[in-house]
């Protein structure tokens, strides 16, 4: 509470607070899709590396520098590419383990007028939703831990695929008993619409 104790309105109350119960399944799909590409493409390099042997360029029709690798080419070509690859996988690597961090590294609330969703890592960020704009409430995942994405409006189909690929900033991501979250979010909204009528 002492988090939020400076954005909350006067009068605002907290009806929730939570944080992520897992890592970020995107976070691991993109991690492990890069290092397994950088992988692949690494195996042939360790392989001529370690036994000499560059053999398997000439199969491939590999090109460096504009001339074809042959099974007499000096291996010495191949070391500054693997040093590159192996570059890249570090990098990659701690980027992987970074937004891995950071998905755990939320925290999120919920108040009688709107969701709050602050980030501590690797930026201090906080996202205000206004419960009284959302339209739309959408919930994935189990009953034990899931996601509640709030929408102003009716999500696109364009909306709904970058989804997939992103952590969408108007999300309460991985939470526990989701299925009462997004009740009580809508309770709360038909609250502030039945509160604007009068």
């Amino acid at each position: 509470m002492n988090e939020i104790k400076d954005i909350l309105l006067v009068g605002e109350k907290v009806l929730w607070s939570g944080r992520p119960q897992l890592v970020s399944r995107i976070a691991i799909a993109y991690g492990l899709f890069a290092l397994v590409l950088i992988s692949v493409f690494s195996l042939p390099l360790v392989h001529a590396a370690m036994t000499g042997d560059m053999s398997v360029f000439e199969q491939l029709n590999v090109t460096i520098n504009e001339e074809k690798v042959t099974a007499e080419t000096p291996i010495s070509v191949v070391y500054s590419t693997l040093v590159l690859l192996a570059f890249m996988f570090v990098i990659f690597g701690g980027a992987t383990a970074l937004w891995m961090v950071s998905s755990l590294r939320r925290s999120f609330w919920l108040t009688d007028l709107r969701a709050i969703i602050k980030t501590d890592f690797p930026l201090a960020k906080t996202t205000s939703i206004n419960l009284a704009n959302t339209f739309v409430v959408q919930r994935t995942g189990r009953r034990a831990i899931g996601t509640v994405t709030l929408f102003p409006t009716q999500p696109g189909l364009l909306s709904r695929l970058m989804a997939l690929y992103q952590v969408p900033a108007n999300s309460l991501t991985n939470i526990e008993k989701p299925h009462d979250i997004e009740i009580l979010i809508l309770n709360t909204i038909a609250q502030l619409r039945k509160e604007q009528m009068q």
